[in-house]
Parts: C-alpha cells; structure tokens; sequence
C-alpha cells in the first residue's frame, strides 16, 4: 500500500475514532434542539453524551422526557430507570415514572411512583425556596432535581380519580388547596370525584367554586350537574 494511502487512512480513522466533544457539549447541544421542540435530534445527541458519561443524569432525564414528547414512553421508562440504579431516590426520575405511567393508563404504578417521588428529600413544600429545575450545561447537583410535593400530589391525586379510588382522589386534592396550587382544577376535580361517590349535591358544590375561579370546563358541568 502506497504510504502516503496509508496516512490518509490513519487520518480519516482517526477523525471517527477521536470525538473531542465533551458530554456537556451534546448536552448543551442537544438542549438547544429541545427548546426549539426538535426532540429527535436532541435524543441523537443525548445520546452521544450518555455514551461518553453512562451515570450523566441531565441528559438521561433530557432523554426521557424527549421521549415522552414523542409518545416514547415506554422507552422513556427506560432512561428514568436507568437512572434511578444510581440514584435510587432521584425525585425527578421517580416523578416521571409516575407520568410515563399514568399517560399508558397503568394508574397503579403512576401512583406508586407518585408516593415514592413524595417520599424522597427532593420533594420540597410549597413555603420552601423556589429552586431552578431546567437543567443547563454541565450543572449536576441535587438541586436540579427537586419539585414541590404539591405537584406531585396533584398528579397522583389525579391518578387516584383514574383509578377510581375516588375518596383518596378528594383527600389528596384537599391537601393540595391548602398550598393554593391550581386551585379551580383542584375543585373540578373533587367534583368529578365526588360524581364517582354519586354525590351531585357535593359535586355541585365543588364545579360552583371552581366555576367562580374562572375554570370553563367546571362552568358546563354545573349545567349537568346541579340543574339535572
């Protein structure tokens, strides 16, 4: 082989096998993609960042949740569980498992992660310091992965009313009020939950509150409800 083909050959080997860009790079890349809601090429790059990083927790979050987006979820599990065999009481992680589920209808297991999300030191009250959850460049510390209880109450309560646990629904979403946390879906839904306890008169009382709040939808359940 002629020498100077043996050079460009190295040349060219080289240039595919040395990749000098750092998992913080893609990563910073790939959220650049997110944020203009092109989640495929973010998860290519993601991918290359977990490649260089397996334990890189922005990025297998990033990637769960892009799945997600793209209806994925079964394949976003798999990021978020991934993560968690490091990290077994990641709040953000956990709270995501209760979302991919919840959107496959497993309402049980959405539950269940909900209530481990609510458990863990990252699941913060709604009186505690506002803390930045958008994961930006190679910042990776537990901070980034905290949420109100609040918020992950209110999912499981949800949860609850689709798994027709109706009265855990109601205690769930009154613990909620107490926050002030999205309040006239909180009475919307303490209404249809009530309906699930053939309870109109209670029903009625809760669409009416949250029809005061302004929610439109409890507005045209009041015409079915309390006037039926």
């Amino acid at each position: 082989m002629p020498r100077n083909l043996v050079v460009y050959t190295l040349i060219v080997l080289f240039n595919f096998s040395c990749d000098l860009t750092s998992p913080e790079e893609y990563y910073d890349l790939a959220i650049e993609q997110v944020d203009e809601g092109n989640y495929q090429e973010a998860i290519e790059l993601l991918n290359k960042a977990i490649g260089k990083r397996h334990k890189f927790r922005p990025a297998l979050l990033q990637r769960g949740f892009c799945k997600m987006q793209l209806e994925r979820d079964l394949e976003a599990v798999e990021d978020f569980e991934s993560l968690l065999k490091f990290d077994n009481d990641n709040t953000l992680a956990l709270y995501n498992l209760g979302n991919c589920y919840f959107n496959l209808s497993e309402f049980d297991k959405s539950i269940q992660f909900y209530s481990e999300a609510m458990n863990t030191e990252g699941a913060i009250s709604s009186e505690s310091v506002q803390v930045n959850l958008k994961l930006i460049g190679d910042v990776d510390n537990d901070s980034n992965y905290s949420l109100y209880r609040n918020e992950i109450r209110f999912e499981r309560a949800t949860s609850y009313f689709k798994n027709d646990e109706f009265k855990k629904a109601i205690q769930d979403f009154e613990k909620v009020l107490k926050t002030n946390y999205r309040k006239a879906e909180c009475y919307f839904w303490m209404g249809h939950s009530s309906m699930g306890l053939n309870d109109s008169i209670q029903a009625c009382q809760y669409f009416t509150i949250s029809a005061n709040l302004g929610f439109k939808e409890s507005k045209e359940e009041i015409y079915q409800v309390c006037y039926n």
